[in-house]
């Protein structure tokens, strides 16, 4: 998809809130996971070392990416694309523009969870080098009461000389 384009999303931006929530609604509620709703995306995007990533066309909005950074190390906290522009490389340019900056900020790994039963999340995490460093049993709790198992994923994006010693 060409002409997408990344940006943060500017904290305090009330009507923001919402829109991450349809969002994140649109995305993930087919699977059966939990809707969050506008305050919590508020209470999140407000706390200290989170920043949220949009993907855009224009005036469209295609998909969010939530990250927290904690010294050296950063965690993809949730990160969702509207199901009509799946497919379309949205996912992978969230991925690839907030690691570049990730990188040029100098942290050293990059970790998330993903849900063992979301192919297409796997296939795009470990095409960009995440190698799995562990298991979550039954991590996530779907609306239905079912759990699934949590992938922990890992990139290393430097190498801390200190530690090669």
């Amino acid at each position: 998809m060409k002409g997408i384009s990344i940006s943060p999303f500017p904290k305090g931006w009330d009507e923001g809130y919402g829109l991450l929530a349809d969002l994140h609604d649109a995305a993930f509620s087919p699977q059966g996971d939990r809707p969050w709703s506008a305050g919590e995306f508020r209470q999140l995007v407000e706390s200290s070392g989170v920043e949220v990533f949009l993907a855009h066309q224009g005036d469209e909005l295609l998909g969010f990416m939530i990250v927290r950074t904690i010294c050296d190390e950063a965690e993809l906290i949730s990160i969702g694309v509207d199901p009509a522009h799946r497919g379309k490389g949205v996912g992978g340019s969230l991925l690839d523009e907030v690691t570049r900056k990730l990188m040029t900020a100098n942290v050293q790994s990059f970790f998330l969870e993903v849900r063992e039963d979301n192919p297409a999340a796997l296939r795009l995490y470990q095409s960009r080098g995440f190698n799995q460093s562990g298991r979550r049993p039954g991590y996530y709790q779907t609306q239905s009461g079912s759990r699934v198992d949590a992938l922990c994923l890992t990139l290393i994006l430097a190498v801390d000389p200190n530690q090669t010693k």
